[in-house]
């Protein structure tokens, strides 16, 4: 009768054990597939522009920019329909922008840099936890009625109104004058929006 305990314990260890090694190895499996295998998908959309002689927009591949014949020298905001007119002086300069959610609202609104005021580092990188940006660009279905403080309004497309804000101080202490530049160029840019 000893002996028949003993047997049945041994045979619900190795059930067990055996049911750790499957889930084991089933989580390991998942992990690869969804880091390695799976195709990424990004909620938060960004993406760059820049301008120059020969290609006009050039837009990076994880942009939800498109760059068509009628839409030459735009970036373009496919999910919102909206295109605005690249500056002609960008040269080397890129146009950085970042699909974002607004944590208390749940709204969807697009920040903007530039390639040259990234490159300062710090705050002024999208993946830094203070980053700060050149300007945004959010939208509304009714005016906003907020006090002076309040993002100006770049325009309303069909049902939208649109618009801009820009940011209160720099990203960083260093090269003022290329920040002062890119937010002046960027608030231009911004306030240019049409429909698509």
């Amino acid at each position: 009768m000893k002996k028949t305990q003993n047997q049945s314990g041994f045979a619900h260890l190795m059930v067990v054990t055996t049911v750790l090694a499957l889930a084991v190895i089933g989580l390991l499996g998942f992990v690869f597939w969804q880091n390695f295998i799976q195709p990424k998908t990004d909620s938060a959309k960004s993406g760059s522009s820049t301008v120059d002689d020969k290609s006009k927009t050039t837009p990076s591949t994880n942009t939800p920019a498109v760059t068509t014949d009628a839409n030459k020298d735009y970036l373009v905001l496919d999910d919102w329909g909206v295109k605005f007119k690249l500056p002609t002086n960008l040269g080397n300069n890129q146009i950085k922008y970042y699909q974002k959610t607004n944590t208390y609202s749940g709204d969807r609104y697009y920040e903007f840099s530039t390639s040259r005021v990234e490159a300062l580092g710090g705050a002024c990188l999208s993946t830094d936890p203070s980053y700060t940006s050149l300007g945004a660009l959010s939208r509304m279905t009714s005016p906003s009625t907020a006090t002076a403080s309040a993002p100006e309004l770049a325009s309303k497309i069909g049902d939208y109104y649109y618009y801009y804000s820009h940011p209160q101080a720099g990203c960083s202490d260093s090269n003022a004058s290329i920040q002062l530049e890119d937010t002046n160029m960027m608030q231009s840019f911004l306030m240019s929006v049409e429909k698509k």
